[in-house]
Order: C-alpha cells, then sequence, then structure tokens
C-alpha cells in the first residue's frame, strides 16, 4: 500500500509539472500621433530565446490576438512590424487590452497589385508589394523588407514564415534560392518588388509548400559590404554576419558568412522524499539546455552576358555543433551528455533564358548531409553512436510560355537521385543500413490568370 500511494503521489508531482495552459495575449495596435487603430500590423509571439510561437495580423480596429499552449508566468517576446510604422518590440507576460503605440516611419507603401490566378484546384491570390526607394533606406537587409509585409515573419535562424507556417518556397527572379540562409545575400537595394503566392506550381508539389515568395530584383553596378556583430552582456549568446556583393557590368558575385553561438545554462532542484522514514533529499543540477554553435558560408557567382541569359553557380556550407549536458552542482558529477555535428553542403549551378513571352531554365544541384551523434550516459558508462549520410543528386529543366494574352503554359522534367546510409552504435549491437532511389517527373499545368485590381 505504501508503494501504490508513492507511486500516486510521484504522479501526480509528474503530471503537475507538465502541466500546460493556455496562454493569450490581446489587444490593441494605435498610431503614436492620432491614437487611431492600425491595421495590417504583424504581431510575431516568440520565447525570450527567439522561439517562434505564433503570429496575427491587426484588423480594420487595430485588435489582435494569439493563443497556445504554454506557462502563465513566463515572459514572452511581442515584435511588430509594418510597411509604414517603426518596428517595435516588447516583453510581456499574458494579458489581454495590451495597447502598443507605434511611430509612423516617414514613407508610404506603394501600389499593391492583387492577381487572381485560376489553377485546377482553387482560386488562389496573389499580392505583389512594390519596394520604394524610400523603404530600401530603411532596411539593411533583404530579410528585413519581408518582416514589414503582412503575414510574413522572419526568425533569427533565416526562416520565412508565411500565416505560420515556414514551409515556403523562396525565389529570386524566378529561379528557387539554394539555401534559406542565402536570403540576405540579396541586397536590399537591389528588390524591386516581393510576390507572396498561395499557387504552388506542379513541379514542386511533393514538396508540400504553403506558400511562395518570389524577389525581383534589378541590377546595377556596385560593391555593398555589410558586417553585423550582436552579442549578449552575459555572453551566452553573439551573432555574427557579413555579406558582401558585387556587380560589375554583366558579372555578379556575392559571398557570406554568419556565425551563431548559444550557451544557456539552468539549474534545477529535485526533492525525493521517503514517506516511510519522512526524510527527504536535494539533488542540484546545473544543465546546458541549449548550446550550440553554426558556422555558414554562402558563395554565388552570375553571368549575364545579355539581358535575356543569366549562367549562375551557388554553394552553401554550414557546420553545426551541439553539446547539452546534466551535471550535479554539488559535486560535478556528469550523468548525461548529447554531443551532435550536423554537416551540410549544398551546390548548384543553372542556366535560363527569359523574354516578354518565354522562359526556359535548366540546372543542377547537389546535396550532403551529414550527422554524427554522441551520447554519453551515467559517467559514461553507457554511450551511443550515431552516423546519418544522405547524398542528393537533381537535375530539372522547365520551360514555360504564355498562350494566350491571359493564359500560360508551364512543363518540365525532374530528375533526382537520393542515397542514405545510417549506423546505431552502443555497447551490445550495431545496426546500419542505407538505400539508393531515383525519381523521374514529367509535369504541366495551364494557369489563366484574371484582371488585375489596384488598390
Amino acid at each position: 500500500m505504501k508503494n501504490i500511494f508513492l507511486l500516486l503521489v510521484l504522479t501526480l508531482g509528474i503530471a503537475s509539472g507538465f502541466a500546460q495552459n493556455e496562454v493569450r495575449f490581446s489587444g490593441f495596435i494605435l498610431d503614436a500621433n492620432d491614437n487611431q487603430p492600425v491595421e495590417f500590423v504583424n504581431i510575431n509571439l516568440l520565447r525570450q530565446d527567439s522561439t517562434y510561437l505564433g503570429s496575427a495580423i491587426t484588423d480594420s480596429l487595430g485588435h489582435f490576438s494569439i493563443s497556445f499552449q504554454g506557462d502563465l508566468n513566463n515572459n514572452y517576446m511581442l515584435n511588430f512590424s509594418h510597411l509604414t510604422y517603426e518596428k517595435k518590440s516588447i516583453l510581456s507576460t499574458p494579458a489581454d487590452n495590451i495597447r502598443v503605440q507605434l511611430n509612423p516611419s516617414g514613407y508610404n507603401l506603394s501600389e499593391v497589385q492583387v492577381k487572381g490566378i485560376r489553377t485546377k484546384a482553387i482560386n488562389r491570390l496573389n499580392m505583389e508589394y512594390l519596394v520604394s526607394e524610400n523603404l530600401k533606406k530603411q532596411c539593411d537587409l533583404t530579410s528585413e523588407i519581408l518582416e514589414k509585409i503582412p503575414t510574413l515573419f522572419v526568425d533569427c535562424n533565416s526562416n520565412v514564415y508565411v500565416k505560420g507556417n515556414s514551409n515556403v518556397l523562396l525565389l529570386k527572379d524566378g529561379v528557387k534560392i539554394s539555401h534559406k540562409s542565402m536570403l540576405d545575400l540579396i541586397p536590399s537595394g537591389s528588390v524591386q518588388k516581393v510576390i507572396v503566392s498561395y499557387h504552388i506550381p506542379s513541379k514542386y508539389a511533393n514538396e508540400n509548400y504553403s506558400a511562395a515568395i518570389n524577389i525581383i530584383t534589378k541590377r546595377t553596378d556596385g560593391l555593398t559590404l555589410l558586417i553585423s556583430p550582436m552579442a549578449s552582456v552575459d555572453n551566452s549568446w553573439y551573432d555574427t554576419k557579413a555579406n558582401l556583393n558585387l556587380e560589375k557590368g554583366k558579372n555578379s558575385v556575392m559571398f557570406g558568412y554568419r556565425m551563431h553561438y548559444r550557451d544557456l545554462i539552468a539549474h534545477t532542484t529535485n526533492t525525493r522524499f521517503d514517506l516511510s522514514e519522512a526524510t527527504k533529499t536535494f539533488a542540484e543540477i546545473k544543465s546546458n539546455p541549449y548550446s550550440w554553435k553554426d558556422n555558414e558560408l554562402f558563395a554565388g557567382y552570375t553571368y549575364n552576358p545579355s539581358s535575356k541569359v543569366q549562367f549562375g553557380a551557388e554553394g552553401y556550407l554550414s557546420l553545426f555543433r551541439e553539446n547539452t549536458k546534466k551535471e550535479y552542482e554539488l559535486d560535478h558529477r556528469k550523468y548525461n551528455g548529447y554531443h551532435e555535428r550536423f554537416n551540410t553542403q549544398n551546390y548548384k549551378a543553372f542556366v535560363s533564358y527569359k523574354d516578354s513571352v518565354r522562359q526556359a531554365l535548366v540546372e543542377v544541384s547537389y546535396n550532403n548531409e551529414n550527422i554524427k551523434d554522441e551520447d554519453e550516459y551515467f559517467l559514461s558508462q553507457i554511450q551511443t553512436f550515431q552516423n546519418t549520410l544522405k547524398d542528393s543528386y537533381r537535375f530539372n529543366a522547365e520551360y514555360n510560355t504564355k498562350i494566350a494574352s491571359k493564359a500560360e503554359l508551364n512543363s518540365g522534367f525532374k530528375y533526382e537521385h537520393v542515397s542514405n546510409s545510417g549506423s546505431y552504435v552502443n555497447s551490445e549491437k550495431l545496426f546500419s543500413g542505407g538505400y539508393h532511389g531515383n525519381t523521374y517527373s514529367l509535369y504541366a499545368e495551364c494557369n489563366y490568370i484574371a484582371n488585375t485590381i489596384s488598390e
């Protein structure tokens, strides 16, 4: 009976420790000058470690509401952004009737074009945002331009969210960007227009994208250099970003480096009761729940022999290292630790042709992912090792043409070869395996473009 009672107490304690409540933030966004409600403000909710939790957009009354399951006693970060207002962030516990005033930024939104596209499944909308010169001067990075567009959010890891979904297709002048981190290698001053579309071309049907963002640019001769270091006061985190863009005549060169570092420490106390003897013991535990470092390198080159033809190559390399450990505070005795190494490489070469009627693209790419895990339990008495290696080779050819004033035909061919192998080792067993796969696909679709509506 004593054991059953003790088990019941421990079960209730664990259940209460993991209990989640509905956390809700709601309120109004107002203009700081005339106190009028501001419509279409992006509100993004984050934890203090920048983890994305949710988003909302203000209605015609300037009202917003965000709710999720979490801790009612924690502080959360609220980011507010709008195309014609200065960006603002606040730290707050869950609350209703929050009132935030935004200061006008001094520039206005250019014309917004709304285009309806009829597909085989359902009617969708394309939203085209023309980027003004004043807006470019206010934004050092292309990601900052995207953050000012309604329904869009970019987190610290370069994940772009559209209506809260981060599986977004990123394009530059109609060509897919090799990696999300290369977004800020596009000079913000070259961005002419941003198109947000919920119509995903058939060639990407198997990748389950929720939306597509096409960044339309204009080449201008010149050199752009951006260095952006950031660090916390206690050195628990720091970020560094450096971008170099050079455009001269028919040639364009881009190079980027980014480093993220996080080393957060948490202290916890475990209490154990012995009901039969009315005694209790304490165990002080120190842990690094979020310790990692990521170095990323980007490079790209394009050659434009004419206004219609473009040759290009891109490369991306990421070296990610994560370490999590726990140890007793009193004697510094470690009882588990996790170490992960994650290397990623992406390379792509392409040639494209585009005129007022036709567009053609041929591209080849290579992707390599190498993951190594090493886990230790109970003073290194138990160790496990995991290794995964994945190689992907892709070929894509597409051809798009207008067949009428309001209709266009998109067609193409895709091929992909994937090679995957892995192994798992512990003190007693070794497991290993792998596979090779080839995928071929042909696609064709016809889109009808409805009349353009300007606002």
